[in-house]
C-alpha cells in the first residue's frame, strides 16, 4: 500500500513537472487572428489593400508579402509608383507605401469620399523620422519586423480604421 503511494506521488510530480506548452485551456485560442489549427495568421479585420510599388521595387519581398495578405484574408492590389490616378475610384480599405511616398499618396487620396488610411513603411529611418512617423500616423510598418508583425500591425490599422469610422458615422446622426 504504502509502495502504491510512493508511486503515484512520483508519477503525480513526473506529470507536473514536464515540460509542456502550460498556455493550455484554451488560452492559446484566445490569440486573436492566430489559426492554432492552420498554424497561421487570419485577419481579424479583412481589408481591400493597395500596395503602392517602391522606386527600386524588391519583388521578391514584395511577392512574399502579397502572398501572406492573400493567405490571412485580405485582397491585396499591387500599383506601380506613378499610377495612382489609375486606380483612385476603386475602393480600398488601406494604401501601403514606403515612409517618403506616404504623405504624397495621402494628399492624392484626400479627395475621396472614404480615403483609405496609408500605412508608411520605414526603412531604416533615423530617430528623428521614426519620431516623426510616429506622430503623424497611427500605424507603421519597419522593415524589421516578421510578417506576422506586419498582419497584426495591418490589423490595428484597421481596428483603428473602423473605430474612427463608427465615430464619424454616430456624430453625423447627432448632427
Amino acid at each position: 500500500m504504502q509502495r502504491l503511494g510512493i508511486a503515484i506521488a512520483a508519477l503525480s510530480v513526473a506529470l507536473v513537472s514536464m515540460s509542456a506548452d502550460l498556455a493550455a485551456c484554451g488560452d492559446k485560442y484566445a490569440r486573436l487572428g492566430y489559426s492554432a489549427r492552420l498554424k497561421s495568421y487570419t485577419a481579424i479585420h479583412k481589408a481591400s489593400i493597395l500596395i503602392y510599388q517602391a522606386p527600386k521595387p524588391d519583388l521578391e519581398g514584395e511577392k512574399e508579402l502579397e502572398t501572406a495578405l492573400r493567405r490571412a484574408g485580405h485582397n491585396p492590389v499591387v500599383v506601380r509608383r506613378g499610377t495612382l490616378s489609375r486606380v483612385v475610384d476603386c475602393e480600398y480599405d488601406l494604401v501601403i507605401a514606403l515612409y517618403p511616398d506616404a504623405a504624397t499618396v495621402k494628399d492624392q487620396l484626400r479627395a475621396l469620399p472614404a480615403a483609405p488610411d496609408v500605412l508608411p513603411v520605414l526603412y531604416k529611418p533615423s530617430k528623428q523620422i521614426a519620431a516623426l512617423a510616429k506622430k503623424e500616423y497611427h500605424s507603421i510598418i519597419s522593415e524589421d519586423m516578421s510578417m506576422l508583425g506586419v498582419l497584426e500591425e495591418i490589423d490595428h490599422a484597421m481596428r483603428t480604421r473602423l473605430r474612427n469610422l463608427s465615430a464619424l458615422s454616430e456624430s453625423g446622426l447627432r448632427k
